[in-house]
C-alpha cells in the first residue's frame, strides 16, 4: 500500500498506539524503512514503531487493544504484533555496542538520538514523533532522500555489521541512489579487509535471499560481483558465463527467485550456508546443467526425457528452461504438461489383487507401464494389463 504520512497519522492503528503511549506518557516514533518509503511515496508493507519506555508493557497493551498477537525478542528489546491484515514491528529506543566485527550487537535502553545513531544509513535514521507530530532528523536523512544519496553514519559502520555492504548496494540499486564518496570508500575498504568473511552463513544467505526478491536483482548481483563481495566470502567471483545466464533468466516469466539464487550458488562452495536438503538438491541439479543441456538436445523419446527430468523440481525446471535452446525448452514444457496428465490406470492395490508377487516389484512394473503410456504405445487398461503380463513373463 502507498501511504501519505498525513493519512497514516489518523489511521485507527496509529491512533491506538498513540492512546496507549499517552496512557504511560511514553514518547512514540515512526522510524526506519516504512517512514523512508512513505517519504519516497513507495509501497509500505509493515509499520515500525519505536517507544521510549517499557517495550513489554507497551506491546502487551497495544496488542490487547488491536486484538493482535505479540511476540517478544527480549535480547534485542523488540516485539512484533500480528493481527488480521497488519504487522507492527516494535522496539525500545536503544543503543548498540559491537564487541567484535560482524557479530550481533549488545543493546541497551537509550534515547531516540542514540537509537537513530546506531542505524545503517541516514535515510533510515529519520524519526517522526507521533505524539508531537514533528520530524526528528539529526543526520539529515530527509535531505539525503531528496539528493538520492546513500550515506552511513560513521566510518566503522561496515566493519561493525558487514551485512550493511549488501544492504547499501540493495538500497542504491532499488532507489537509483548513489553512494556518498566516503561511504563508498569505507565500503570498498571493508570488502578488501575481508570483514565479510566473518559473517555467519545464515546472515550472508539471508541478505542474498533479500537481493533475489528485488525487482532490480540482476543489477545488484552484477554490482556485488564487480565489487568482489563473492570473492571475499566464497574465495572467487561469480563466473562470467553465470552472469550471462542470469541475464537470460531475467527475461523468463516463471522463474522462482530462490531457484535463481541456488543457480548462482551452484558456482560456490556452500558448506557454510544453512541450506535444507531440498535446497542442496536443487544446487546439485544446477551444477549438472551443462550435462543436462547436452543430453536434452539429443533425446526425443518422451519416456527418456521423463527419466532425465523427473527428479528436478518444477521451480528448477522453470529456471533451466530459460537457459536451454528453444527446442529443448519445448521438451521441458511438454514434460511439465504430460507428467501431470499421464498416469497409469493400474495401481499397486490392483497389482496386489491380481496376486502378483513380489510386491517390491510394483513400483518398477508401474514405472515401465508409465513409460509405455508416455511414448503412446499403450492407452487403455487392457493394454496395460497385456504389457504387465509380458513383464511378468520376463521376470519369471
Amino acid at each position: 500500500m502507498t501511504l501519505e504520512l498525513s493519512s497514516l497519522l489518523f489511521s485507527p492503528l496509529i491512533n491506538k498506539a498513540k492512546e496507549v503511549a499517552a496512557r504511560f506518557n511514553f514518547p512514540l516514533y515512526l522510524v526506519g524503512g516504512p517512514l523512508r518509503d512513505i517519504l519516497l511515496k513507495r509501497e509500505v508493507k509493515d509499520i515500525d514503531l519505536v517507544i521510549d519506555g517499557d517495550i513489554f508493557l507497551f506491546a502487551k497493551e497495544l496488542a490487547k487493544s488491536l486484538n493482535g498477537k505479540v511476540v517478544f525478542y527480549p535480547q534485542f528489546l523488540t516485539a512484533k504484533i500480528e493481527g488480521e491484515g497488519m504487522v507492527i514491528d516494535l522496539a525500545r529506543t536503544r543503543s548498540e555496542i559491537y564487541e567484535r566485527p560482524a557479530q550481533l550487537p549488545k543493546v541497551s535502553p537509550a534515547r531516540i538520538e542514540d537509537d537513530l545513531r546506531r542505524r545503517d544509513f541516514t535515510i533510515n535514521a529519520i524519526a517522526y514523533d507521533l505524539r508531537k507530530r514533528e520530524f526528528f532528523d539529526p543526520f539529515n536523512g530527509k535531505e539525503d532522500l531528496k539528493r538520492g544519496m546513500i550515506r552511513v553514519l560513521h566510518p566503522r559502520s561496515f566493519i561493525d555489521d558487514p551485512t550493511r555492504i549488501l544492504r547499501g548496494i540493495r538500497f542504491a540499486k532499488r532507489f537509483g541512489f548513489r553512494m556518498e564518496k566516503d561511504t563508498r570508500r569505507w565500503l570498498e575498504e571493508a570488502i578488501k579487509s575481508s570483514y565479510l568473511s566473518l559473517l555467519s552463513g545464515e546472515r550472508f544467505l539471508q541478505e542474498l535471499r533479500l537481493v533475489m526478491k528485488e525487482k532490480n536483482w540482476l543489477a545488484m548481483i552484477k554490482e556485488i560481483n564487480r565489487l568482489g563481495i563473492f570473492k571475499a566470502y566464497f574465495g572467487k567471483n561469480l563466473p562470467r558465463r553465470i552472469v550471462k545466464s542470469l541475464s537470460r533468466i531475467r527475461k523468463g516469466r516463471d522463474v522462482n527467485p530462490d531457484s535463481s539464487l541456488f543457480y548462482l550458488l551452484a558456482s560456490f562452495p556452500t558448506a557454510k550456508l544453512p541450506l535444507n536438503r531440498e535446497e542442496k538438491r536443487e544446487i546439485i541439479s544446477f551444477q549438472k546443467i551443462p550435462l543436462l543441456k547436452k543430453r536434452l538436445a539429443r533425446i526425443k523419446r518422451p519416456s527418456t526425457i521423463y527419466q532425465l527430468l523427473k527428479d528436478l523440481s518444477t521451480s528448477a525446471l522453470g529456471l533451466i528452461k530459460e537457459l536451454v535452446s528453444k527446442e529443448s525448452r519445448k521438451k521441458i514444457e511438454e514434460f511439465l504438461k504430460r507428467s501431470k496428465e499421464v498416469k497409469t490406470i493400474l495401481t499397486g492395490k490392483e497389482l496386489k489383487k491380481l496376486g502378483i508377487k513380489p510386491e517390491v516389484k510394483y513400483g518398477e512394473f508401474l514405472t515401465k507401464i508409465l513409460y509405455q503410456r508416455l511414448d503412446g504405445k499403450i492407452k487403455t487398461k487392457e493394454e496395460e494389463l497385456g504389457y504387465l503380463r509380458k513383464l511378468l513373463k520376463r521376470y519369471g
